[in-house]
Order: C-alpha cells, then structure tokens, then sequence
C-alpha cells in the first residue's frame, strides 16, 4: 500500500501545474547537508554510501518536495480546526473540556413584556427557525418587535441564569428560543464566542491543536489516497 499510495502522489504531481526548478532543490540539498553538519564532500561521500549519485539524489529530492507541495495544497491547506474541535477533541482524550468558559457577542430581538409581544416573539422565532436569515433581516420599525440590538464581550457567568441554560449549548449562528426576561421577550443569536483560557490551558491548546491537525491530516491523506487509487491503476514489480 505504501508504494501504491507513493506511485499516486507522483502520478498526481506529474498531472498538476506544479514547478520545482533547480534553485529549489540545490537549496533543499544545502539544508540537509547543514542539518547533518557534514562537509560537501563528507555528505557526497554518505550518498554514495546510500547507493546514490549527485543526479539520482536531486531526482530523489525534486519526487520527495512535490509530494509535499501536493500533500500540502490537497489536504493540509483545507483543514479548519475551530475552537469547538478543539474543545471535543480534548474531552476524547482524557475527559478534561479545554474550555470551560466562553465570552459571546449576541444579537437580539427583544418584544415587549405583554400578551401581545409573547405572541409577536413566538411568531418571530417560528419563521427564524425555518430560515435563520431572517433574524439578520428582521426589521423593528415594521411594528414585529420593539428592539434589535448586540451585545459584545459578555461573558457565561455574568448572563441572566435562563439565557445562560439557552446559550450555552448553542454554536456559533444558531439561535436561540424565545426567551422570557425582566425586560420581555426575547430571541438571542451568537454572533461569536471566544474561549476563556487560564496558562496552563493556552498551552495545552497547542499541543492538542498540534495532535488534532496530525490526526485530521492522516485521515483526509488517507482518504484522498484511497479515492485516487479507484481510478489509476498501478502495478509495483518487486522482482
């Protein structure tokens, strides 16, 4: 398998625009040989060892950076980790939530605390449900609602207790259901929501970050690999 999957990276390379000139490579063969800390001749004298010639090394090197570049353009740049991955990912590994605590911006529609602005706020939340656009949308000053407004830098703790059950399960663009307040009727959007991290958690998001992004590259290589192989065919003589 790992030579078939190698032989799809090539033939992938070979089909793709992507360029790698001499200049690059003399530049990855400097690397190496600094990253050794062995003199040119020591280094050429290791190939020759390793049953390679100046020409099949570059040649080697030149199949080895495309396999990256294409790795890197087809898998590695599509990859989005958010805060919520993150989060699951940690309780996966050892039970332990890495965030705790977010701080949100909201959106919202408030209607006034009477028979009337229940019935317009249920109204309201039936057809933001069905089309979560329309609470961007939504317009006050046609009568349906009497305030749309955000609040900014609000943090889980400091909420009203009943909006804190409501948001805190919700993700980023959902909405929450009408919600009953001193103030009236109201339906909350997230906007956004930032974790609230302590030291020792900001660093444990970056070795999860770097584990998680490990993890999500072997899947989807893996993955595209698979899905490549259905239409080539490719023969490997061990002979």
């Amino acid at each position: 398998d790992f030579l078939i999957y190698q032989k799809i990276l090539d033939i992938a390379g070979q089909e793709s625009a992507i360029t790698i000139g001499e200049s690059h490579i003399k530049k990855e063969l400097n690397r190496l040989r600094q990253q050794t800390g062995l003199s040119k001749k020591a280094f050429s004298r290791r190939l020759v060892k390793s049953h390679f010639t100046a020409s099949t090394y570059k040649q080697f090197l030149k199949k080895s950076m495309l396999r990256q570049i294409l790795a890197q353009r087809q898998i590695a740049e599509k990859i989005r980790i958010s805060d919520q991955d993150l989060n699951e990912y940690a309780i996966q590994k050892n039970g332990k939530p890495l965030f705790s605590s977010f701080q949100y911006e909201l959106a919202y529609l408030a209607f006034p605390n009477t028979e009337q602005g229940k019935e317009q706020a249920n109204k309201a939340y039936q057809l933001i449900s069905k089309d979560n656009s329309l609470f961007d949308k939504w317009d006050v000053s046609s009568g349906l609602g009497q305030k749309k407004d955000t609040l900014k830098e609000v943090k889980l703790k400091a909420m009203h207790p009943e909006l804190r059950r409501a948001i805190k399960p919700l993700s980023i663009g959902q909405v929450s259901p009408v919600l009953f307040l001193p103030s009236g009727y109201h339906i909350f959007k997230i906007i956004w929501k930032t974790p609230v991290m302590n030291v020792k958690n900001q660093q444990r998001k970056a070795l999860l970050t770097k584990n998680l992004y490990k993890k999500l590259f072997k899947e989807k290589l893996n993955s595209w690999l698979k899905e490549k192989r259905k239409t080539h065919f490719i023969q490997i003589n061990l002979s």
